[in-house]
């Protein structure tokens, strides 16, 4: 298969409305990160293992939008001792929401398969014995479209779903983050009220609620939230 040949920097390229990557001499196929130029791949999202400042999830250089929700969350009262972790989570998996868009995975699935069904009939035109070589050459071209297309949805369906998994994680740590609190306050009195509980875990259920859009995920993180909660009470 050929290489494109690189477009100028200063030409966007779109794709069913959406920007794609400028990476790779703006060759790249995938999607753009929401309010990003280039792909999650080529350094459209920050990743999780960047160095840190202070505390476990301390960052450097966080994004505008990132660390203006980051210390909005920070200042929040009913966030204590372990306020600016879990205020920083948070606003990392609103990030990662945005970068997932509107489209989620298995539309992404249907649409390869649609394209892959197309890559499959047009070579099978091509080999079906075209003797006009212009006819064929331009078969053969439009497969190799289908095929760099199949192979720029595929990668965009993986990048999603490892930011699906990724998101997933982040309220699994918040569960721990506010299980050690829970811990914490236990240390510090001896006993803790019904109400006080009540209170920790409806603020928790209300974040989840306010930043979480999926209904389907709310409700594992909040099946995962009990299950650490039971475990580490037992």
């Amino acid at each position: 298969m050929s290489k494109r040949a690189p477009l100028p920097d200063s030409e966007k390229r779109f794709r069913r409305g959406k920007l794609l990557c400028r990476a790779k001499g703006n060759t790249c196929g995938a999607f753009a990160v929401a309010g990003r130029e280039v792909c999650y791949h080529h350094g459209g999202a920050p990743g999780t293992g960047r160095p840190v400042s202070t505390g476990k999830y301390a960052k450097v250089n966080l994004p505008a939008r990132l660390a203006a929700r980051y210390e909005e969350l920070k200042s929040d009262k009913d966030l204590t001792s372990v306020r600016n972790n879990i205020a920083f989570l948070i606003a990392l998996s609103e990030e990662k929401w945005a970068d997932l868009g509107e489209v989620r995975s298995a539309e992404n699935w249907d649409k390869a398969i649609e394209v892959l069904k197309e890559a499959q009939q047009v070579t099978s035109e091509a080999n079906r014995g075209v003797k006009d070589s212009s006819i064929r050459g331009k078969l053969i071209q439009r497969g190799r479209r289908k095929m760099e297309e199949l192979v720029s949805i595929l990668e965009e369906g993986q990048r999603q779903v490892q930011a699906e998994k990724e998101i997933r994680e982040i309220y699994q740590e918040i569960g721990k983050l506010a299980t050690v609190e829970q811990n914490r306050i236990n240390k510090l009195s001896s006993t803790m009220t019904v109400e006080q509980a009540m209170a920790l875990i409806s603020k928790l259920s209300t974040l989840i609620n306010e930043h979480v859009p999926d209904k389907a995920v709310r409700d594992r993180i909040s099946r995962e939230l009990i299950l650490t909660l039971n475990q580490e009470a037992s």
